[in-house]
């Protein structure tokens, strides 16, 4: 246990040494969104069955659905900007939230 803290336990560099005068990279994670969908359950099969065979087997590869179903509807969202929007994002559209809000009296 000492020897993993020790890793996370690592002293700063020097000011004089180069990784101290390197900037650090900030890297902005983007926002998740936690969303529900009903898929057809061969479509859902048929994507769990390649992220897992394929998973590690090459550069790059997916190790979750998750990741794997999010590229899929991002190269699927850029075919359609290209195909019908001269490759431009689509306009911003309102966004609708179904719940209520559990203090409501409906």
């Amino acid at each position: 246990m000492s020897e993993i803290r020790s890793m996370f336990d690592a002293d700063e560099p020097d000011e004089d040494t180069p990784a101290a005068r390197t900037p650090k990279k900030v890297v902005q994670q983007p926002s998740l969104v936690r969303r529900t969908f009903t898929l057809a359950e061969s479509v859902i099969d048929a994507a769990t069955n390649a992220q897992k065979t394929l998973r590690g087997a090459y550069p790059g590869s997916h190790r979750s659905i998750n990741s794997y179903i999010e590229e899929a509807i991002a190269e699927y969202t850029a075919n359609l900007q290209r195909e019908y929007n001269d490759g431009q994002p689509f306009p911003d559209v309102e966004k609708i939230r179904r719940r209520k809000a559990k203090d409501s009296d409906d």
